[in-house]
């Protein structure tokens, strides 16, 4: 996949995804099937982007049942929230195929010295509003199932109440 195909440097002209490329701060690493990018608890710097394949972010609870949050597929980035607030992660990150992963440190990439880079506002900037829409989803879906679940609890209530 070509960088400028990627959402986070939609906005960004090719010299400047370059100029970010030929930093200290991206990587590309390729995983195999099942592997683990992050795990629940790291405390991670980087945003992950899928070059290759997709991935699945899960949750295990204490019990040990596995529900899948989320997925991230080709040009897609996770981790965002965790590599931005410096909070254990709360979710596993597994490859469901052989991945080919594209890391961002946001610590070193978001430094005072890059904010006079061509590149840096509309990274800030697309960064940002990933991250928001992503939250917005998260929020819808969760309000989608609260209601479900409240109709399912008081229907029966009202049902024995006539």
């Amino acid at each position: 996949m070509k960088f400028c195909d990627i959402l986070l440097f939609k906005n960004m002209s090719e010299q400047e995804i370059t100029q970010m490329n030929k930093s200290k701060f991206m990587k590309k690493r390729i995983y195999a099937k099942n592997t683990h990018i992050y795990h629940m608890g790291d405390v991670i710097g980087s945003v992950g982007i899928v070059l290759s394949g997709n991935v699945i972010i899960e949750n295990i609870d204490i019990w040990g049942n596995k529900s899948i949050i989320s997925y991230a597929n080709e040009g897609e980035i996770f981790a965002e929230t965790y590599a931005l607030s410096q909070t254990p992660m709360m979710v596993n990150v597994v490859c469901a195929e052989c991945c080919e992963i594209l890391f961002i440190n946001l610590k070193n990439a978001l430094k005072p010295e890059n904010s006079n880079q061509p590149w840096y506002p509309k990274f800030m900037n697309s960064l940002l509003m990933l991250s928001l829409k992503k939250i917005l989803l998260f929020h819808e879906e969760f309000f989608a199932l609260h209601q479900k679940q409240c109709v399912q609890e008081f229907l029966p209530i009202c049902r024995k109440n006539r």
